[in-house]
């Protein structure tokens, strides 16, 4: 396959910052089709998990009682 020197194997794609900047702008498509609203609402079921464990800024993610271990690879042998 032979590509001359003015062709572009990107220009089929379109401008990915022009993209990037409809996107960030709210507007994620350039299609004629209208895009539904977008909000971030707080959940009103939200409830935290319980604080356990007693080393500050890790959790017991399996349960188990011990949130270091749930960090930690153990090898064996």
């Amino acid at each position: 396959m032979s590509n001359a020197s003015d062709d572009s194997l990107l220009d089929a794609h379109g401008d990915f910052f022009s993209k990037a900047a409809a996107f960030a702008s709210g507007k994620p498509s350039d299609s004629n089709t209208p895009q539904p609203d977008m909000a971030i609402e707080v959940d009103p079921d939200y409830q935290p998990r319980p604080k356990t464990g007693t080393v500050p800024g890790f959790e017991d993610l399996d349960g188990d009682g011990n949130e270091l271990v749930d960090d930690a690879i153990l090898d064996n042998d």
